[in-house]
């Protein structure tokens, strides 16, 4: 150790003419000329040139222009050394505070998978925010800073195409390996397509498993609920359930081949590719007129058979009435410019036949058109005008009576699925309780209150022989069969219920039909008064026949 400090000691005498600069020593050049010696650190200078040293001696070959080779060497070690030393100085911290923040924090356990991803992003983040708060080196802080700003940037991604595409798209999306922002719009299609395929397989399989149990659906079960006490007026006729489980699950059960190949980047009408594949063909082998089962085809109609209620537009009319009860503004954008289909991709052009069910009913189908023409569920268009003509048939229950239908999976199959959760009878069982006093209600032509975006029209259009003649029909209110309509009827029936429990009412909707009680007979006359006045401030049209305002302790759902 001393031979190294008197080493070092030498290197820096040596060292020390260099650091120093030849302007700010006049006193050295004026000693020079005069002969003066000046002693330096245990060394004599005198004008000759000649050097002597107490410890030791420089070269004489050194010039004050360039340091001597060693010396370079060891300031470049020194510097490195003090390099490696701030490296291993940031690891230390770094390794120090992730094990610090791991002993910290244990991740909770999550129900649903959607909350578990964003709490880990979250945590992600943070976590590169702490390591650049952290560093000692400002290019390391800047990379951690942006690492983070990527996954931000990244997730809101996903959000955007969630919104458009639903996020098992998402999920199809990142399930593939990384590409190029070249590529990236084919994974998005491509990310379209499997979710597309993904969809129609568990369609299949729910479908397959239905027709295998039998009967409906779990979730919608016709419940049967029995009061004991004899009603002190006999109700009227009618049942809360719904008679559409068909609607719920028939129509978007199964989907049919595209036919032509679809782009995501079509945003409009105009801009939908011509038809240059031949007609998509349905499996209708009726070998004769009769029973004709549609399971993938739901009722279109259910106007009365001896008068023609107008249901269409009262709503917007009434457009006051949903703003004080608190309704969404998207609810009141519905309300007031008419529903917006939820395409992925725009339908190509398609023409399709009628069934041949509905040419065996052609007077029934004549006056089921002329009843939804007067109540302007319809009206009559120019082929030209039709983006896609569905196909008429006729369902013919168990009890012979016909129903018109109307055939819209072709463009079911370019909509958005919404999940959504139904208010069914089992939450009935749990509102009311044995010997309450109860009412019910139903809507005339319930989904025909809500207009359809005058857009979007186009795609819900169907043709009619008349004398002769092939005349075209476009729907303009929301029809039986389109895949989305039971979640947009829901949501606008529980901006109703909402307000109405909000109130304290006990009451429950379920599509187009709903039910309330209370404890006593005339609790219950004054909450069915109430909510009788709200479906009609509301422009609903209730259906007299079928609904029964005064309470009664005997009835069935």
């Amino acid at each position: 150790m001393g031979k190294d400090k008197q080493r070092q000691s030498r290197a820096l005498r040596c060292l020390e003419p260099y650091n120093n600069s030849p302007h700010g020593r006049p006193k050295d050049r004026a000693s020079g000329s005069s002969g003066v010696v000046h002693t330096v650190h245990g060394s004599s200078v005198g004008s000759s040139g000649r050097r002597s040293k107490s410890h030791g001696s420089c070269s004489p070959s050194s010039s004050p222009a360039q340091p001597p080779e060693w010396a370079k060497q060891l300031l470049e070690q020194q510097q490195a050394n003090a390099a490696e030393l701030k490296r291993l100085q940031n690891e230390l911290a770094s390794s120090s505070s992730k094990v610090t923040r791991k002993q910290r924090a244990r991740d909770p356990e999550f129900r649903f998978a959607g909350n578990k991803q964003q709490y880990e992003l979250n945590r992600d983040v943070m976590e590169k925010i702490d390591e650049a708060l952290e560093s000692l080196d400002a290019d390391e802080r800047s990379a951690k800073l942006n690492e983070g700003k990527d996954l931000l940037l990244q997730r809101n991604k996903h959000i955007l195409l969630a919104e458009k595409y639903g996020w098992d798209t998402v999920a199809c999306y990142t399930a593939e390996p990384l590409a190029t922002d070249s590529d990236d719009e084919k994974r998005i299609r491509k990310a379209v397509k499997e979710c597309k395929q993904l969809r129609d397989e568990k369609k299949r399989s729910a479908t397959a498993k239905h027709k295998a149990k039998g009967g409906v659906p779990r979730q919608f079960t016709e419940r049967r609920v029995l009061f004991d006490r004899p009603a002190a007026t006999p109700p009227v006729a009618g049942k809360f359930h719904s008679s559409r489980e068909d609607i719920l699950h028939g129509i978007a059960d199964q989907q049919l081949p595209l036919a032509g190949p679809m782009g995501v980047d079509q945003q409009t009408p105009n801009s939908l590719p011509s038809d240059e594949h031949s007609e998509l063909h349905f499996e209708a082998n009726e070998t004769e007129c009769g029973l004709v089962s549609y399971d993938n085809c739901v009722e279109l109609d259910k106007l009365e058979q001896n008068s023609v209620v107008v249901v269409k537009g009262r709503l917007r009319e009434n457009i006051a009435f949903w703003r004080s009860i608190g309704a969404s503004q998207w609810l009141l954008n519905v309300l007031c410019e008419g529903y917006c289909l939820p395409f992925v991709d725009f339908p190509a052009i398609k023409f399709f036949p009628n069934h041949k069910s509905a040419l065996c009913h052609a007077e029934f189908v004549s006056v089921e058109i002329s009843k939804l023409l007067v109540s302007g569920a319809i009206v009559e268009v120019l082929s030209a005008d039709l983006r896609v003509c569905n196909p008429l048939g006729v369902a013919v229950n168990s009890s012979g009576k016909p129903r018109l239908i109307l055939d819209l999976r072709y463009v079911n199959q370019h909509l958005r699925s919404c999940k959504f959760k139904y208010e069914d009878v089992r939450t009935a069982a749990d509102l009311f309780h044995k010997g309450d006093w109860f009412f019910k209600f139903d809507y005339s032509s319930g989904y025909h209150h809500l207009e359809i975006f005058p857009g979007h029209t186009p795609f819900l259009g169907f043709s009619w022989r008349v004398d002769g003649h092939s005349k075209f029909y476009k729907f303009t209110v929301l029809p039986f069969g389109l895949s989305t309509g039971p979640y947009l009827f829901t949501k606008v029936q529980r901006t109703l219920t909402k307000h109405w429990r909000s109130q304290g009412i006990r009451i429950f909707t379920y599509l187009d039909d709903g039910g309330g009680a209370d404890s006593s007979f005339q609790e219950a006359q004054e909450v069915s008064d109430l909510v009788r006045r709200d479906v009609k401030l509301s422009g609903f049209v209730a259906n007299e026949i079928k609904s029964q305002w005064t309470p009664a302790q005997r009835g069935e759902l």
